[in-house]
C-alpha cells in the first residue's frame, strides 16, 4: 500500500482505524461545517488540476522548443493523467 511506502514502521491497522475515526467524525459534524469542508476540498482539487495542466503545458513547451527532435510524449501522458484524475477521485 502507498501509506506503508511512506512509513512502514506503523501497522496498516492503525492507519485504517485513524481514517475510520476521521470519516466517522466528519459524519457527525453539523451540515454547515461539512459544506465548508467540501468547499475547501473542492477548491484544493480544482487548484491541483489547474496546476497539473499548467505543468503539462510547460513541460510540453520545454520539450518542444529545447530538444531536437521534439518529443510530444510528455504532453500526451500529462493530458491522459489529467483526463483520468477527476474520474479516479470521484470513485472514492
Amino acid at each position: 500500500m502507498i501509506i506503508q511506502y511512506w512509513n512502514s514502521s506503523i501497522n496498516i491497522g492503525i492507519w485504517i482505524a485513524v481514517f475510520w475515526v476521521m470519516f466517522t467524525a466528519i459524519n457527525f459534524i453539523p451540515v454547515k461545517w461539512y459544506g465548508e469542508m467540501e468547499y475547501w476540498f473542492v477548491s484544493i482539487k480544482v487548484i491541483t488540476i489547474l496546476g497539473f495542466l499548467i505543468f503539462a503545458v510547460r513541460t510540453y513547451l520545454f520539450e518542444r522548443y529545447n530538444t531536437f527532435p521534439p518529443k510530444p510524449t510528455g504532453i500526451i501522458w500529462g493530458l491522459l493523467a489529467l483526463w483520468d484524475m477527476p474520474h479516479d477521485t470521484e470513485r472514492l
